[in-house]
């Protein structure tokens, strides 16, 4: 994770890094599958889809907007909580 750039009170913009020059030349509608182990409401491990909203002539990085739900549910369960508790420049798995 490059850079977290806030886009309002509950939704930000992550950038992601790639190689230089790499673009993640996904088709247009494609997804990203995002996994977190144990977060599943059943306590399981959720997948949720994320579709870039940076377009392919972006290298180096990509972009998700993803809308934080704390006020819904168990927030420690939402895949979006958890990318929102990122850092920048921090490693991602």
């Amino acid at each position: 994770l490059v850079n977290v750039i806030p886009h309002n009170h509950d939704t930000s913009i992550f950038e992601f890094g790639l190689p230089d020059g790499v673009s993640l030349d996904l088709p247009v509608c494609a997804c990203i599958l995002m996994c977190a182990p144990g977060r599943e409401h059943t306590e399981g491990d959720a997948v949720r889809p994320y579709t870039p909203i940076s377009t392919n002539e972006m290298t180096g990085k990509f972009q998700l907007l993803v809308k934080c739900y704390q006020q819904w549910g168990d927030p420690d369960k939402r895949i979006s909580n958890l990318v929102d508790s990122f850092k920048a420049a921090g490693a991602v798995s």
